[in-house]
């Protein structure tokens, strides 16, 4: 239980960090604000998710259902996560106490195509 609270009280604190940036009239930018109402969404649709998985999992312990394993594109997977901690990251490097910003690069890229 104390994974799926942790794993629960993210996204929202995301939201709310998002929304009260937005309410306090801190972004100046169309792009910046943009990016933030991206953020919110993903991060309500991921709370969504993990609400669904809770259920699923409910049902799965009483047995009203059965578990049916099926494949999924990682690539999409890793972009929506990098997505989402993007904003995050951009956020704790500007507040870096060193006074100095630092550039992280990644790069994600997918050699062949998933069988099928």
């Amino acid at each position: 239980m104390e994974n799926v609270s942790h794993d629960l009280r993210t996204p929202m604190a995301s939201i709310q960090s998002f929304m009260e940036a937005i309410q306090d009239n801190a972004i100046r930018d169309e792009q910046t604000f943009a990016r933030y109402l991206d953020t919110i969404r993903l991060e309500t649709r991921r709370l969504s998710g993990l609400i669904e998985d809770l259920l699923q999992l409910s049902r799965l312990q009483a047995g009203t259902k059965t578990l049916c394993p099926e494949r999924c594109h990682l690539k999409d997977l890793f972009l929506e996560i990098l997505q989402s901690y993007t904003l995050r990251w951009r956020r704790r490097i500007c507040r870096s106490s060193s006074g100095f910003r630092r550039r992280f690069r990644l790069r994600l890229s997918c050699l062949r195509q998933p069988p099928g």
